[in-house]
């Protein structure tokens, strides 16, 4: 009887020390699952942080990368542009200088011409010199006559007479240009000296574009020309003259 109860007493305490074990071992499994997701969580934060960091830096990378490729390509592009104007600026003076040499070549063969036009006219004028004094008085009377007629009607008919002045320097005078005043009178003096040189001076109106007229007289040598622009510039100065004039009144 009394072992029979011992018996029993030691399974209980067999089985109250199971279950105490068992109850512990659940306790520590908890535990030991609760501190291992702990540490989980942890190295997967630190790896989320790193993983970021990573790419952060790699963009950061990138960026720059970007950016000195595209200051490279400006530098580049700057270099280019300025070869290229230098090649530029090389062909440039390249044609200025031909085109200097050309104006030098055209200035030397316009003064040789004008030498040449100069002594001609002047062997003309000895020789027609020569027969008007060989003629008899009424002949000659009765030519200058009529040179004088001619002269007056063509004046008459350009409203334009020539003076001269010296052996160099005449003076052109217009008139019928100003529709108000047909009498009002525009002059200039032409001067011509002996080494082909032009001049015009005391206009009545300065005229714009007179050093372009008379830069072009000088290389061709047409005189008329020079004269027919200067009279159309008087008459386009008289014209806006007459126009202000009534716009003030």
């Amino acid at each position: 009887m009394l072992s029979h109860r011992l018996k029993i007493s030691m399974e209980n305490q067999q089985k109250s020390a199971a279950e105490r074990l068992a109850n512990l071992a659940d306790t520590l499994t908890v535990s030991l699952n609760g501190f291992v997701t702990k540490q989980l969580d942890s190295i997967s934060n630190m790896g989320s942080s790193f993983v970021s960091f990573v790419d952060e830096t790699l963009h950061l990378l990138k960026k720059s990368k970007d950016d000195y490729e595209e200051r490279l390509k400006q530098e580049m592009e700057v270099e280019r542009l300025s070869i290229s104007a230098s090649e530029e600026e090389q062909k440039l003076n390249a044609q200025l200088a031909r085109a200097r040499a050309q104006l030098d070549a055209l200035k030397e063969q316009h003064s040789v011409m004008q030498g040449e036009y100069q002594k001609a006219l002047a062997e003309f004028e000895e020789e027609r010199r020569i027969a008007f004094e060989a003629l008899p008085s009424a002949q000659k009377t009765h030519i200058k006559e009529d040179l004088e007629w001619r002269l007056q009607n063509y004046e008459s008919m350009l409203r334009m007479r020539i003076e001269q002045q010296d052996e160099n320097s005449i003076i052109v005078i217009f008139w019928g240009l100003n529709p108000v005043d047909e009498a009002q009178r525009y002059s200039f003096r032409l001067i011509t000296k002996e080494n082909g040189e032009i001049m015009v001076e005391d206009p009545t109106i300065e005229i714009a574009n007179l050093d372009l007229f008379l830069s072009d007289a000088r290389i061709t040598g047409n005189i008329p020309l020079l004269i027919r622009r200067i009279r159309l510039s008087f008459l386009q100065l008289a014209e806006c003259e007459d126009s202000d004039s009534a716009t003030q009144d």
